[in-house]
């Protein structure tokens, strides 16, 4: 939200090299400040420019829908997981989120991504823990230890914003076709 702000003036795309990591994240470790800046940029980046002004303006759960939708559009790894699991549970009324669900995910994604038999098991579990950690923070799931799905409420106006970019957006939402199909027409 703080990096969308201070890029409130900038049209278009930024660049990586345009941005000072230690002027927008303030004083740090060089290297951490330099990778989370590239992700930063890769999220904004993702958004529309619609999307970025609600990012600014909206009311907090607003701002953090569409931190979810910048996350979700910027790495497919993550937006796989939960349109294909998290979102599937859910339609089934089955709000019970589990890491072997991960898991599940995880082996079914080797025959595409045979690259995944090579991490360790080290790195399949900061891998979930970051995923499990992100649906916490969006208000997706109640908590990392527990992981229950929680409702998910839109406002119109975040609706609005992601169904005129592409209403398959509102699947990481947990929002049924038939759901996604009324806000369609409500455009």
């Amino acid at each position: 939200m703080k990096f969308a702000e201070f890029y409130a003036d900038t049209p278009g795309r930024i660049n990586r090299e345009d941005v000072d990591a230690d002027k927008v994240l303030g004083a740090g470790m060089q290297k951490t400040n330099q990778r989370i800046v590239t992700e930063l940029v890769k999220r904004y980046n993702a958004l529309t420019p619609v999307q970025r002004e609600l990012m600014i303006e909206g009311d907090f759960d607003e701002k953090k829908q569409l931190c979810y939708l910048a996350i979700a559009k910027s790495n497919l790894f993550i937006r796989e997981f939960i349109v294909e699991i998290v979102r599937e549970k859910a339609l089934l009324y089955d709000l019970q989120l589990s890491d072997a669900d991960f898991g599940i995910f995880v082996n079914r994604k080797i025959p595409v991504h045979p690259e995944l038999e090579e991490f360790t098991e080290n790195t399949i579990n900061k891998a979930r823990q970051t995923l499990f950690k992100i649906l916490a923070d969006a208000d997706i799931i109640d908590s990392t230890r527990s992981k229950q799905l929680k409702p998910q409420w839109l406002s119109d106006k975040v609706q609005d914003v992601i169904g005129s970019d592409n209403p398959e957006w509102l699947k990481i939402f947990l929002i049924s076709d038939a759901e996604i199909e009324q806000t369609m027409k409500n455009l």
